[in-house]
């Protein structure tokens, strides 16, 4: 949807800026469930939290 209001180029550093944001998500208010979402340069999702970090 975005795609029809930005040029390509916006759109390019737009993935770039989110490729280096971090995403925490809390699971019932916990921070021992705090998950970090990661998209990294090749579009793979790195998921990780203080235990246990998966791609």
């Amino acid at each position: 949807m975005i795609n029809d209001f930005f040029s390509p180029f916006l759109l390019k550093t737009a993935k770039l800026w989110h490729l280096q944001a971090t995403v925490a998500t809390y699971i019932m208010g916990n921070e021992a469930y705090n998950v970090n979402i990661t998209v990294t340069a090749n579009d793979s999702v790195a998921v990780s939290n203080t235990v246990v970090r998966g791609i």
